[in-house]
């Protein structure tokens, strides 16, 4: 039993990310608010999240799937809470099947157990059945709508009493284990062609046997044994017939599980984002637009960590390879920088983007460079650590990748800092691969500024006075400083 659901996994050439990227972009703060405590909802998230597709058709199509659960959230909130208790049930029976009992447990009460197992799961599956025939609605995204007419079509009261009774059947082992056998002999006086005929029924009692049945007394040892393996030869055809259809409805319970934890997870994020006030909005996808255009980006992390809207900038890197980012500290840098990774990475996963207006091509792959304290005590300085991690990316990253830099090499003298930035940078956006570099280092942005290069563009932090943080980015001619005085003035005040 296969099934396509809502969407299917990001296929092997999909983008690709760093494994830093959680940590750099401040995922977590998005991945809380989705899951609001759910570990497996948090799980999901994250794996969609780190797998940014590159098909426009099937960002498209997640959209609208991500549409028709929103607008009908409590069906799809049942269906969740439904999979999850059936996915729940089997794992509490999941410690008997697993093959260090193979020696304690027999054919039989292994298919008991996968017998208890497919009950609960047809239960449940009426009860899905139920709630999507009551809904009665007309979903606007063809994956929605064959999952509806999956669930009522497979899962129709008289599929799932079919069923039913086919296991009720097999469940007379519980009180009897006699069975009606028929079987050949083989080479080396072997039992061959083993048939299970019948099971025996509840009230014939165990001793009980068919006119043409004739009684054998078992008390030699090898004739015990030998019996034992041929009604596990009749056994194990039955055990493995209903283990792969409980398999498969356990799939099915675990594959619709992930894919609603990730778009519940989204509307759940969305809400809270509204709630706060944060501009939302459907990315425009086009992939011969030639850089990302926005108005109004905010960054969705901050404005949950802060519970209030944070200035939102606009953003013009159409025809750019290289986007330089200088300014005063603490002037929203970094903030931005997180702000345009989150809003890319959320475009690209079918999701809603923080910003009055959003467009942006496809990226084959987004990757994060934010060089962090990493213990050194092995022997491996600062600027070694950082100079591994930045070689990492690029023995991965591809043309039509999207490259976040946040104050790399920043961990070695001016003079050598701008001879590997311009030298690395320039490699990486011949290579066609769109960087963003948020730098101190004034001497390389200056010399990078005077070349006036048109697929260059150059943003400014400004103070809005001595103490407000004003994270408005403009484009202008680089900083010569990181503006200390400010930062003496507001952090020593009057001393």
């Amino acid at each position: 039993m296969m099934f396509d659901l809502l969407f299917q996994p990001a296929p092997p050439g999909a983008s690709r990310c760093t494994g830093g990227l959680t940590d750099d972009l401040r995922l977590d703060v998005l991945l809380d608010a989705m899951a609001a405590g759910d570990a497996r909802t948090a799980q999901a998230c994250r794996q969609v999240l780190l797998a940014p597709l590159t098909d426009a058709q099937a960002i498209a199509a997640r959209r609208e799937v991500r549409g028709d659960i929103t607008a009908h959230p409590k069906l799809f909130s049942t269906l969740l809470t439904s999979a999850r208790e059936a996915m729940d049930a089997a794992d509490r029976y999941a410690e008997f099947q697993k093959p260090r009992y193979d020696h304690i447990i027999s054919p039989q009460k292994k298919l008991l157990t996968e017998i208890t197992i497919a009950k609960q799961s047809l239960k449940i599956l009426r009860r899905m059945h139920a709630a999507v025939t009551a809904e009665h609605a007309a979903f606007g995204s063809g994956a929605v709508t064959a999952l509806a007419d999956t669930i009522i079509r497979l899962f129709s009261a008289e599929n799932v009493k079919r069923m039913e009774a086919r296991l009720a059947m097999l469940d007379s082992l519980k009180l009897s284990d006699d069975l009606t056998l028929s079987a050949s002999v083989g080479d080396g006086l072997k039992p061959a062609h083993v048939v299970l005929n019948t099971l025996a029924r509840p009230m014939a009692g165990r001793r009980r046997l068919t006119e043409a049945g004739i009684p054998i007394a078992l008390s030699s040892v090898g004739l015990i044994r030998n019996a034992e393996e041929i009604v596990q030869s009749a056994v194990t055809p039955l055990l493995q017939t209903v283990a792969e259809f409980s398999k498969s409805l356990r799939d099915f319970f675990n594959t619709l599980s992930f894919q609603l934890g990730f778009y519940l997870g989204c509307i759940r994020l969305q809400n809270r984002l509204r709630a706060i006030g944060v501009p939302l909005c459907e990315p425009d996808i086009d992939d011969a637009c030639g850089g990302m255009e926005s108005d109004v980006l905010c960054s969705a992390g901050l404005a949950l960590q802060e519970g209030r809207i944070p200035m939102g900038n606009a953003v013009r890197f159409r025809e750019k390879r290289l986007v330089v980012i200088t300014g005063v500290n603490q002037g929203g840098k970094t903030t931005f920088l997180r702000g345009v990774g989150q809003a890319q990475l959320m475009a690209q996963c079918g999701m809603f983007v923080a910003a009055q207006t959003y467009r942006c091509p496809l990226y084959r792959g987004i990757y994060t460079h934010f060089p962090s304290g990493e213990d050194t005590a092995r022997g491996a300085g600062l600027l070694d650590v950082e100079l591994r991690k930045l070689s990492s990316i690029v023995d991965c990253i591809r043309p039509h990748s999207l490259l976040l830099l946040n104050e790399t090499f920043q961990t070695t003298m001016p003079a050598d800092a701008r001879y590997m930035a311009e030298i690395t940078v320039r490699a990486l956006t011949d290579s066609g691969v769109a960087v963003v570099f948020v730098t101190h280092l004034y001497a390389y942005a200056a010399a990078a500024y005077a070349r006036h290069q048109p697929d260059t563009l150059f943003l400014r932090a400004e103070r809005a006075g001595t103490v407000q943080k004003a994270y408005v980015l403009r484009e202008g001619k680089p900083y010569s400083s990181a503006a200390g005085d400010d930062l003496y003035r507001e952090v020593l005040g009057g001393y």
